[in-house]
């Protein structure tokens, strides 16, 4: 819910019978990033996780539907899933902004940098080193591996630590 308490999916329409894709991703990326990871173990518990999201007006009913929940807990109880879980650290919208060096993305200058800036799914610390997530909820393609090496760089820049993997994490 938003400061003046409108749903997270408040521009759509009650009368919307289908979600775009960017609808649908939303609504996954918001179910995942406001879940209590303590309480993820079994299918249960994370059912009633996103009932308790309806009743506090998250997001309506009808949209309960779309949400995976398998896929959901099937993630949390996949290596990476189980990895995150287990970390003493995991952050969730990790937001990020940094120079980075224009000649570091190919372009052809010494003394131009390029600001980045950018919302990382999920990251956690394993050892004194990140682990990047990035969940998908549609197709993947290509674009995705860059866009997850770009994400490595920010966060190492953002944080001075070392990124050891990336993930990408279909939920569909």
């Amino acid at each position: 819910v938003s400061d003046n308490g409108e749903t997270i999916l408040n521009r759509i329409s009650l009368n919307d019978t289908k979600l775009t894709p960017a609808q649908k991703g939303t609504l996954v990326h918001f179910v995942l990033q406001n879940i209590d990871l303590s309480n993820v173990s079994d299918m249960c518990s994370v059912d009633k996780q996103i009932e308790q999201m309806i009743e506090k007006g998250f997001f309506d009913k009808e949209y309960k539907n779309i949400i995976d929940i398998n896929s959901i807990f099937n993630f949390f109880t996949s290596d990476i899933g189980k990895r995150m879980l287990a970390s003493e650290k995991v952050y969730r919208e990790f937001k990020f902004c940094v120079d980075i060096p224009a000649n570091e993305l190919g372009y052809n200058t010494d003394k131009e940098t390029v600001l980045m800036q950018g919302v990382i799914d999920c990251c956690f610390l394993e050892n004194d080193e990140f682990v990047i997530i990035d969940y998908k909820t549609g197709s993947l393609s290509d674009k995705y591996k860059m866009q997850i090496e770009l994400y490595k760089k920010c966060l190492e820049i953002s944080t001075g630590k070392k990124v050891k993997e990336t993930h990408i994490c279909p939920l569909i």
